[in-house]
């Protein structure tokens, strides 16, 4: 053989070596990622096990067996690349070092980029960070609480709603709201102007609107809601008190008539509420009720025993001692909270990840599975409210009055595709007479029914509001005399 044949076969040779090791150093690169893949995808199954009692159930479960074959694979596969990595090592050490950095920084840079990939979409809200209009769970009790309290500081010196031991938050008397939108009277009812005293005078007639943020027409002027302009319309000497306060669930709206309405014997109440009021009557925690916006203060919350009405927590906690507990498992009542649920909130151990977005994101939309409870049922919701505009209506009539009850549509009831309102499914499955307003709000343009980037009525759509209730009220007063 021949020097040129002999340095061939050596270069051939040193060719199908350096093959040899180039695929070694894939197969511990294969081996390296395979096991980081299965080692996430076991630490998520393993959050699994928060939603089990106990350790057993869980790797019973199928996410428990999942979990421990994930462990055996990446076991396998750390095995397999550690005997990749000594074989590799006996012909290229520095070679070797190399492929392991590159799958560390690889492996460690794609979670940086989906974390900070994550991060550029969130927008940051009181209760969490919201990523394309979905709260990212969990929900993190110290995040939640440092937030709502610094609010709280910020807006000491110019609340216009305060807390309250009985009906969770009301009107405080003789006081200016923000950007001078609102004041109220001496009695806490909203008025054109602060120091008026209701209760001193002597109208022909008084008609009385308590309900939610469409009764205190939220985004409108004094002048320009519904409530005024319906006592111009009458022009008969009949005055118009509105008892309304944003965010009343049907429960708040109960005590609110007999705590601050009743006393001035109207002659008749006119009870307005939204699509939301009925969930909001089985809330217990206002930041967990509303989302995003801030309210901060507790819900009294009603139950049924035997048929009769039971205020469970009552007298109110404080909302500073809301937000001084250190775990939200400190707070009363959390099972009759609607929005409450478990597995949506920090679990005990994974703190840490739950600081990471990219984990939100995975708990977000892989959520542990959620026990149903009777108290937060759709039955309950039904016979709650139900029997609680019953109650309205007895305790209205009871009084000397006339009770109205008026449905105040939102933007979801004039899309082709919405179905019908829950507080309506309430009312007709239960048998109760109202008032709808979706079509008096129907003769206004779409374009200028609701205020532009808000929720509430415009100047016109307060207008068709005072507009369509004028003859029903003028009919029930000549009814009454």
């Amino acid at each position: 053989m021949g020097s040129v044949e002999i340095r061939d076969v050596v270069m051939l040779q040193n060719e199908v070596n350096s093959r040899s090791h180039s695929m070694l150093h894939l197969e511990v690169l294969a081996c390296l990622c395979i096991a980081e893949i299965l080692s996430l995808a076991a630490i998520a199954t393993l959050y699994r096990a928060a939603g089990k009692p106990d350790t057993v159930s869980f790797l019973w479960s199928r996410p428990g067996i999942l979990f421990l074959c994930l462990v055996a694979g990446t076991v396998v596969s750390l095995c397999g690349a550690a005997y990749q990595t000594f074989t590799v090592r006996m012909y290229d050490l520095g070679r070797c070092r190399r492929t392991v950095a590159v799958n560390v920084v690889a492996f460690f840079g794609v979670l940086i980029l989906g974390e900070v990939g994550v991060r550029a979409f969130v927008t940051e809200t009181l209760r969490g960070p919201v990523l394309f209009g979905v709260e990212l769970r969990p929900y993190v009790w110290t995040e939640i609480r440092e937030r709502f309290a610094k609010r709280a500081e910020e807006q000491r010196s110019e609340q216009y709603f305060v807390f309250d031991s009985l009906l969770g938050w009301t009107v405080k008397p003789n006081s200016t709201g923000e950007r001078v939108l609102f004041q109220s009277s001496a009695e806490g009812i909203r008025s054109p102007r602060i120091g008026i005293e209701y209760a001193s005078t002597k109208p022909g007639c008084r008609i009385a609107l308590v309900g939610d943020s469409f009764v205190f027409s939220e985004e409108s002027e004094f002048e320009k809601s519904w409530g005024h302009q319906l006592e111009l319309s009458l022009s008969n000497g009949c005055q118009v008190l509105n008892f309304g306060v944003p965010g009343y669930g049907v429960g708040q709206i109960h005590l609110r008539y007999n705590k601050d309405v009743s006393p001035l014997h109207p002659d008749i109440v006119i009870v307005g509420f939204t699509d939301t009021v009925t969930f909001r009557t089985l809330g217990v925690y206002g930041f967990m009720t509303f989302a995003p916006s801030y309210i901060p203060w507790p819900i009294p919350r009603y139950v049924l025993e035997n048929d009769n009405f039971k205020l469970i927590n009552v007298p109110l906690i404080r909302p500073d001692a809301i937000y001084a507990t250190s775990s939200i498992d400190d707070l009363p009542y959390l099972r009759y909270a609607w929005n409450y649920a478990p597995n949506e909130w920090e679990m005990p151990g994974w703190q840490h990840l739950s600081r990471s977005y990219l984990f939100r994101m995975y708990v977000t939309f892989f959520p542990l599975h959620s026990e149903s409870r009777p108290e937060i049922s759709r039955e309950e919701v039904n016979t709650l409210n139900a029997a609680l505009f019953e109650k309205i209506q007895d305790d209205i009539r009871s009084n000397g009055a006339i009770p109205l009850l008026v449905y105040f549509p939102n933007r979801d009831d004039y899309r082709a595709s919405s179905s019908l309102s829950p507080v309506l499914q309430v009312l007709r499955k239960n048998g109760l007479e109202f008032t709808d307003l979706t079509p008096c709000l129907a003769r206004v343009d779409a374009e200028r029914r609701f205020v532009a980037g808000g929720v509430h009525y415009t100047s016109e759509g307060e207008f068709a509001v005072a507009e369509c209730l004028s003859p029903k009220v003028l009919e029930y007063l000549t009814r009454a005399d």
